[in-house]
């Protein structure tokens, strides 16, 4: 159910993904839903619904920004949302996860090399670790961290002059 929610998705993204980006987004779905059983990611578990509301949520992204050869920081990562579904559709991105509850990070560090997804993971808060990278990204991306005055006090700094913060609020935010 979840590869035909996805597939199903893409178009109306305007993504065409190649079958083994498919592939490793459903993998990864599967592995959010089997470590949820031991750690809280989500409360969506459904696997329909993992597609619709995690998976290709997250890849709206690349719908208000080409990340082809760009640095891109998920702050607040979590589950690995939007970060991971980022990694898988575009490679050519150097994505950086960041969050501050290490189970998760460890968990993240485990399971990506596993799908042969590239992207570096921190363990931080994001008001601790900004300044050592402060300013090194094209983007910063986050998805359901906090309102969005608080959001972009914690992911501005990230950012290079001319790069922009691109923050995936709900429509109750």
């Amino acid at each position: 159910m979840m590869r035909q929610t996805l597939d199903a998705g893409l178009p109306a993204l305007g993504l065409d993904l190649p079958e083994s980006a498919r592939r490793t987004l459903c993998d990864f779905g599967a592995a959010v839903i089997k470590q949820n059983e031991v750690m809280n990611l989500t409360a969506i578990t459904q696997p329909d619904q993992v597609a619709k509301l995690h998976l290709l949520d997250s890849l709206t992204v690349l719908c208000a920004a080409d990340l082809r050869g760009k640095q891109v920081i998920d702050v607040g990562c979590g589950a690995g949302f939007p970060g991971v579904p980022l990694a898988i559709a575009c490679p050519e991105a150097q994505i950086t996860l960041l969050d501050s509850l290490g189970k998760r990070m460890k968990w993240l560090e485990e399971i990506l090399p596993q799908l042969g997804v590239r992207a570096r993971c921190v363990t931080a808060r994001a008001e601790e670790a900004a300044a050592e990278r402060r300013e090194r990204y094209d983007y910063a991306v986050s998805r359901a961290v906090a309102r969005l005055n608080i959001l972009l006090e914690l992911t501005a700094p990230y950012v290079k002059v001319g790069g922009a913060v691109l923050a995936m609020k709900g429509s109750a935010a």
